[in-house]
């Protein structure tokens, strides 16, 4: 009878017992935010939850890029805020913004001839970092719409895109200056769709006075959306 007893034991230790805890703590594969759990903390998830993150919440905000620039880290928060957006964005900060994104094509929508040199690391870097940054941001909300948010006098465009011709100093050529960014942020676009197909793309420019332009596809040409608080007029959008 002890043996018999014995040979159950044998039978819940090596089979039974470890069925139970697979069972148990299996994942669920239809949880989108699984993927992550790993590298957020139990304290991290429980804030999320609780402050509206979760992904059965109403409110579902966007995605937004822009450059790590101090002097637009203000008037960019004015301008969300300005549009109804505030506390409805997640921020990703790169330098240059959506450049990383749209650097290896950009020196090709420019007057210059001048072909952009071997792709670079850092560029590299920072536009994995981005979409790393998106895809979780996306276990957390769905996500619908990203918008890239660059900006007036950029020395990240100046230093990794100077094939491009970008202006030295602000407000020397807002003309070129307008042309260049929008190349990148085409390119840029271009680059996410093929990620996320699923999602809207919008972009636009802020210059020194805070006040920002959309690009309309459809008609080529950018229209002002919010007036900023500034008045110099150097401002890419001061005359628009």
């Amino acid at each position: 009878m002890n043996k018999i007893i014995n040979i159950i034991i044998i039978i819940i230790i090596i089979i039974i017992i470890p069925v139970f805890i697979y069972l148990l703590f299996k994942r669920n594969p239809n949880r989108n935010k699984e993927i992550y759990n790993e590298i957020f903390p139990s304290c991290v998830r429980n804030i999320v939850e609780r402050e509206g993150f979760s992904s059965d919440n109403t409110k579902v905000p966007i995605y937004s890029i822009y450059c790590i620039d101090f002097r637009y880290d203000y008037l960019t928060a004015l301008f969300f805020k300005g549009i109804g957006l505030q506390d409805s964005y997640f921020t990703a900060t790169a330098a240059g913004g959506g450049l990383s994104l749209g650097y290896n094509c950009s020196c090709n929508c420019s007057i210059s001839n001048k072909e952009c040199s071997e792709p670079n690391e850092t560029m590299n870097l920072l536009r994995d970092s981005l979409i790393k940054n998106l895809e979780i941001a996306l276990t957390l909300k769905p996500i619908k719409e990203i918008y890239i948010l660059n900006h007036q006098d950029c020395g990240a465009i100046k230093a990794f895109l100077s094939c491009s011709g970008y202006p030295e100093s602000l407000g020397s050529n807002n003309k070129k200056e307008i042309e260049i960014n929008t190349c990148i942020l085409i390119n840029a676009k271009n680059f996410i769709i093929k990620k996320f197909p699923n999602k809207t793309i919008k972009f636009g420019i802020i210059d020194i006075n805070g006040a920002v332009a959309d690009y309309n596809e459809s008609t080529n040409k950018w229209e002002k959306k919010f007036n900023g608080s500034g008045n110099n007029p150097k401002g890419l959008w001061y005359y628009l």
